[in-house]
């Protein structure tokens, strides 16, 4: 699907009566008010996003967008443009989320929208990953000195993520992402949709520390100083995002059209919601924050969508990791919403 035949109309807010009515279920439950906390929370809003009191978890599908960084020419990161390397591990079933993944139910979709080096699929490929290649380009060009992507190459990247979930048969999203050098990205990106310095949003991402991290503030500095004007939601994207942030933004447009959840990962879908935010406002309903990563900003980025988390792990990996193991979660509270009794009912037992 093109960008331009996609309606933002089409994303609108949850009915607050579905609200009301799984709170006052929620409330009627065999326990005392607010006893399982987020897990109450959690199943309010899924019972609400999906209207009805049955909530279930038909099917998760997460989504692990992977493309390249120019920026990291300019020593951003402690590692070099290996991106294809990690992606190729994830292919053949090896990296951390293809444990996570298997372990929660989660079909794990790998989307290369700009890795700039060789991914080679498997033969045959792993059961349990699905590989979609529709690279934009090979990575976004040096964000220091121009803007990262070019309107078409952005408007297209989103366009994918919308379509893509559209085509997956899931009720509950999932991001990942995989890309060297995007924290350097998210934390602009940060910067542009709060209005926040470079001293507050930069973070060790791959692990920088000490002058290398001095370093990479004076570049994220130097960044956004270069764009200082740009405000408009897309022309901030376009300037400091990532074609992987990019697609994701699309998968969160394309799941909040359908009233689908979404479950965020760490800071660089974070990143990816907060260009939702400023796009599309009301796609934030049915967002959830899987976890708080251990990158310094998360914390404020998370604040700054309105957002509390369901887990916190500390997690600096990316990938999806978090928000896979997160959706164990989602599951806990859909269980527990489905099979407990109501006071009214426990006492009619006694």
């Amino acid at each position: 699907m093109k960008l331009s035949e996609f309606s933002l109309n089409d994303i609108v807010e949850p009915d607050v009566k579905w609200q009301e009515k799984a709170q006052a279920y929620l409330d009627s439950l065999a326990m005392p008010p607010g006893a399982l906390g987020m897990l109450g929370h959690t199943a309010v809003k899924l019972a609400t996003i999906q209207k009805t009191l049955k909530p279930q978890i038909k099917g998760k599908s997460l989504v692990m967008a992977c493309a390249d960084h120019g920026v990291v020419a300019e020593g951003v990161s402690n590692y070099p443009q290996i991106t294809h390397a990690i992606v190729n591990t994830a292919l053949t079933g090896g990296a951390a989320i293809n444990a996570f993944c298997n372990q929660a139910g989660v079909n794990l979709t790998v989307l290369n929208v700009g890795v700039k080096g060789d991914v080679k699929p498997p033969e045959p490929m792993n059961a349990m990953v699905h590989y979609i290649s529709k690279p934009v380009a090979p990575g976004t060009a040096n964000m220091l000195h121009q803007p990262a992507m070019t309107k078409e190459e952005c408007t297209e990247a989103i366009s994918i993520g919308i379509q893509l979930a559209q085509d997956l048969d899931a009720n509950i999203f999932v991001l990942g992402e995989m890309g060297i050098g995007n924290t350097t990205s998210a934390s602009c990106l940060l910067a542009k949709y709060c209005d926040l310095s470079a001293e507050q949003v930069t973070g060790p991402g791959t692990g920088v520390k000490g002058e290398a991290l001095q370093h990479k503030k004076e570049v994220i500095r130097k960044i956004l100083e270069r764009c200082s004007t740009e405000q408009e939601p897309f022309e901030i994207l376009l300037q400091v995002g990532g074609l992987e942030i990019a697609a994701l933004v699309g998968v969160i447009l394309g799941a909040a059209s359908q009233q689908k959840a979404v479950v965020l990962d760490g800071f660089i879908s974070g990143a990816a919601a907060l260009a939702a935010k400023a796009i599309a406002p009301s796609s934030m309903s049915y967002l959830f924050a899987g976890h708080q990563s251990a990158e310094p900003a998360h914390k404020q980025m998370l604040e700054s969508l309105g957002l509390e988390t369901l887990v916190k792990l500390d997690l600096l990996l990316g990938e999806g990791t978090g928000a896979a193991l997160a959706t164990n979660f989602l599951e806990a509270s859909c269980n527990f919403f489905n099979s407990m009794l109501t006071l009214d009912e426990a006492l009619k037992l006694s």
